[in-house]
């Protein structure tokens, strides 16, 4: 008998036959019977995976990882013509294999089926298998368009960068220029806090000929000084050469983003006292901590990441952080969890140290000469202690501060854009009810302004999802996905002012010791938190309460709850709380399409 790879084997023995049909294309054959109608199937295809789904008399096959960070699709959930990742929540459609919800930028990649019979035939070039990532297909940029159609995008995170893609997806032949403050293009920015001594080739989000051949210019190291919306201009500053000049454009798109916000207090002016944005921020911080001992003030989802950083493999020498709450995550995930996050750190490391609660905040850097000190002026002097409210002095050599954000708006000034009582740019209202249902919808992104649009972090806009009696409110949430989302819909309105609402859920992750973290919905003002599963085996879904439903969920080693959430809000269905109360684990079992009880 010939000797076949165990792959091949196996395959056999489930139906499959698979051969090359040439040396540079691959075929598996599959009877029909073998795809239950409706469900997704996972099959070989010579060294990868493909994703199968049959509707009926037609099959279509795609790529089986998730285009962001490599998640098995097949073990996310399939509702709503989609499949949502199970990690972080990307969506892609299931008839074009297009991404639909981020983040991730890419679609999946789609291969040749043809059936005949009983016999279900999947053709595909061995380099579609190996690239499992499809990039769409895109407008070319014309040079003799109207100045009219040039787009500048002031920022170039997670919105901007989806902004500017997706015009070109969307078919915009105009100028479109990516203005950023950052030092490099557009770059993963939640790997900072989880890998600060990561490479801008290791977390760059496109290659330099994606934007030569896609006609985005890209111009980093500019400040942006103001705006004069009467004369479609944008004052911008060269942060090398400190010289200004005037950029105008025929629509604009804010998105900024939001900035660490700052400790104003007296020693603040030390070295070795950070606030992490950039990967210049992370780099910095990586290196300047490395063996010496760390401060982290800040207990929520990026302190806890720096501090879960330098506790892995002893990367210092001690690590203190100090929190605002009695646990840290508590504000946002409750105390239960805050105590058991709280108790993994100590399971995990003997540098760390906790200092939360009633210290009353922190009151001063010392410099590490001793206050009064001649040997060095304060610009010069490098950190050596933190004093807390309470008189406690902590030695510190650097200081990390993760304290929150504030909208990066200060150009707006005098412009005539209407901003929130915080400064977030307020765009226009698009939660609206859906014909079918009624759920989150993302619509035209536009500002007061006529021909300036807003999207990601810096904006404030109105979120609505869980039904007519479900959360509605005006909200600015900083997560990375429903950036991107933003961004796409910026672009969809700048293309067809009459474009259709696009309808999202919040998801978000974080990763500290391995453990990864969901959070999927939206309810920074729960009144109760249940939980399903063990905390104390770090294995639970958290639901996040406020009056007679559930919002948000919150799982570890759990997946694919919080996908499942996330598309159950994105169906239009609700979820009660005291449904949660009798079992918290048995909602999961019911179809999203079906009607809630």
């Amino acid at each position: 008998m010939p000797c076949f790879p165990k792959r091949f084997v196996s395959a056999f023995r489930r139906g499959l036959t698979m051969a090359p049909a040439s040396s540079d294309t691959l075929e598996v054959k599959i009877p029909l019977t073998k795809l239950p109608d409706g469900e997704l199937k996972e099959v070989p295809m010579g060294d990868q995976n493909i994703l199968m789904i049959r509707e009926g008399s037609t099959v279509r096959a795609f790529g089986s990882k998730c285009t962001h960070y490599g998640a098995p699709l097949i073990k996310g959930i399939h509702a709503n013509g989609r499949v949502r990742c199970p990690w972080h929540g990307a969506c892609f459609n299931l008839t074009t294999g297009d991404i639909e919800d981020f983040p991730g930028l890419d679609s999946l990649p789609c291969y040749d089926v043809t059936v005949d019979g009983d016999t279900v035939t999947v053709t595909a070039q061995k380099g579609q298998l190996e690239n499992t990532k499809r990039i769409r297909t895109a407008a070319k940029y014309e040079p003799n368009s109207p100045k009219s159609d040039d787009v500048v995008i002031l920022g170039g995170g997670a919105a901007g960068a989806t902004c500017a893609e997706n015009l070109r997806y969307q078919g915009h032949k105009g100028l479109i220029i990516i203005v950023s403050q950052d030092a490099n293009p557009p770059y993963d920015r939640p790997k900072l806090s989880k890998a600060l001594d990561s490479t801008f080739d290791a977390i760059k989000l496109r290659s330099p000929d994606f934007y030569e051949d896609h006609g985005i210019k890209v111009m980093t190291k500019q400040r942006v000084l103001e705006l004069l919306p009467d004369n479609n201009t944008v004052t911008l500053q060269n942060i090398e050469e400190g010289s200004t000049w005037s950029l105008d454009y025929g629509k604009l798109v804010i998105a900024t983003g939001a900035r660490p916000r700052k400790l104003d207090i007296p020693g603040s002016e030390l070295k070795n006292i950070f606030y992490l944005r950039s990967i210049e921020d992370a780099q910095g911080i990586a290196a300047a901590g490395a063996g010496k001992n760390v401060v982290v003030i800040g207990s929520s989802f990026i302190g806890m990441e720096v501090a879960a950083y330098f506790c892995s493999n002893k990367k210092a020498k001690s690590v203190t952080i100090i929190g605002a709450t009695n646990y840290p995550y508590e504000r946002v995930l409750g105390q239960k969890i805050g105590e058991r996050i709280q108790k993994l750190f100590h399971e995990s490391s003997d540098l760390v140290r906790f200092v939360n609660g009633s210290h009353g905040g922190v009151k001063e850097f010392v410099p590490s000469s001793g206050p009064g000190s001649d040997q060095q002026s304060l610009d010069e002097a490098e950190l050596g202690r933190v004093v807390l409210a309470d008189g406690e002095t902590i030695v510190a050599d650097v200081c990390v501060v993760g304290i929150g954000v504030e909208p990066s708006t200060s150009f707006v000034s005098g412009s005539g854009i209407k901003l929130d009582d915080r400064g977030f740019v307020i765009v226009d209202e698009f939660g609206v009810t859906h014909e079918k249902n009624d759920i989150n919808h993302i619509r035209m992104m536009r500002t007061n302004v006529k021909g300036i649009y807003a999207a990601g972090d810096v904006t404030r806009f109105p979120l609505k999802f869980g039904g007519s009696n479900g959360f509605k409110d005006n909200v600015s949430i900083g997560h990375w996905g429903l950036a991107m989302k933003l961004g796409e819909a910026a672009a969809a309105s700048i293309c067809n002012p009459e474009a259709g609402p696009r309808a999202t859920v919040p998801f978000f992750w974080s990763v500290i010791f391995g453990k990864s973290l969901r959070y999927s919905g939206y309810c920074p003002d729960y009144d109760d938190v249940i939980i399903g599963g063990s905390l104390q085996d770090l294995s639970f879904v958290a639901y996040f309460c406020k009056g007679s439903r559930v919002n948000a969920v919150a799982t570890l080693n759990k997946d694919p709850v919080a996908a499942k959430f996330a598309e159950w809000l994105y169906a239009g269905h609700y979820l009660e709380k005291s449904r949660v109360q009798r079992d918290p684990m048995e909602w999961l079992q019911e179809p999203i399409d079906s009607k809630l009880p």
